[in-house]
């Protein structure tokens, strides 16, 4: 079953037949997003620098054409993207290594790339509430903790292997304020001191380190001001995440991206109240963490597909990497059902 699987994969990412669908199916972009960059004298982990320049000699080298995200979305808006393999890079978040190590890499290969920023996080405001549950995940020991979060007791197990992905899973579900309580109520039963400021491998990027990665050829967006999810926060504090956001990467980089990326980006964890903040600001669209592929077609046919745009996280193999520019997932993709088609029409 194994050998016929691989025939099979291996006949799906054949550059002839990929390079002949590109031909053939209408133009769209594949949109990839990636969060940390693997910097281990600082302790921080994620996709390691000679993966991510292999995945970029890769597409290099087999002709896929490498495109900023706002300018593939002007393209589209105009009907003037080509059928070519076209192929994004998004970076979420605003860590110093994602800017220092990503724009230095992308820069290597003249590939463009956009970083959305959470703005607060780099004016070091804050670190935000889902990297402080990682901290604490880290941390702890196995142990089970019961915590209230407000009429409810809630019972937690952490020092697990999953207990990251279960903390993360577990704060989605309320308001910002709530999930600062929930944050303070699991160290303390925990008993683990929270740094006031991130650790070493949490530190933010600064201005100045943004303007040097804008000349390497890196563009900033807005991520929010404190990474809240929106969907969760009251109408006044949702428009003002957006619009400081905004307005400190508007203020502070040379050629802002005019466009918005969703804390987190689930299609539950966002509304037509952050969609219409976004417009009202000016912004031209807004990124989801849906998976999908930027379909020209699709843009011109819906009024609020630009507002819900779907990505795809970096795939940590090379052979997931060819499999997701390959012809087949994306046609996987166009018919699968997608719950970001909701906002189409916002």
């Amino acid at each position: 079953m194994g050998a016929l699987r691989n025939i099979i994969r291996n006949a799906v990412i054949y550059p002839g037949l990929t390079n002949l669908a590109a031909k053939i199916l209408p133009p769209s972009v594949t949109i990839f997003m990636l969060h940390r960059i693997a910097a281990p004298e600082f302790g921080v982990p994620g996709i390691a620098p000679n993966y991510l320049r292999q995945c970029l000699h890769h597409l290099k080298a087999n002709n896929y054409r490498f495109i900023a995200i706002e300018d593939a979305i002007t393209r589209a808006l105009r009907g003037e993207l080509t059928k070519e393999k076209w192929v994004a890079f998004s970076l979420d978040d605003g860590f110093e290594e994602q800017v220092r190590l990503g724009a230095e890499i992308f820069g290597e290969f003249d590939c463009p790339s956009t970083c959305f920023l959470v703005t607060d996080f780099v004016d070091k405001k804050l670190w935000p509430w889902d990297y402080k549950l990682m901290y604490l995940a880290k941390q702890s020991q196995p142990q089970v903790v019961n915590i209230k979060v407000g009429n409810a007791i809630h019972r937690l197990e952490l020092g697990l292997p999953n207990t990251e992905a279960f903390l993360l899973k577990f704060a989605r579900q309320f308001a910002p304020q709530q999930v600062a309580d929930a944050v303070s109520a699991i160290a303390k039963q925990a008993n683990i001191e929270l740094p006031e400021m991130p650790p070493t491998e949490m530190q933010p990027t600064n201005w100045s380190a943004v303007r040097t990665a804008e000349k390497l050829g890196m563009r900033f967006g807005p991520h929010s001001a404190s990474h809240f999810i929106l969907a969760r926060t009251e109408t006044e504090t949702l428009k003002d995440q957006i619009e400081r956001s905004t307005q400190r990467i508007r203020k502070e980089c040379t050629a802002p991206a005019n466009i918005f990326c969703y804390p987190s980006g689930k299609a539950d964890e966002f509304d037509s109240r952050a969609i219409t903040a976004a417009r009202e600001l000016g912004l031209i669209a807004a990124l989801t963490a849906e998976p999908g592929y930027l379909e020209q077609s699709s843009l011109l046919l819906h009024t609020g597909y630009r507002f819900a745009l779907p990505r795809l996280p970096l795939p940590e193999d090379i052979d997931e990497l060819k499999l997701y520019v390959s012809w087949a997932q994306r046609a996987r993709e166009l018919i699968a059902p997608t719950p970001l088609q909701q906002f189409y029409s916002a």
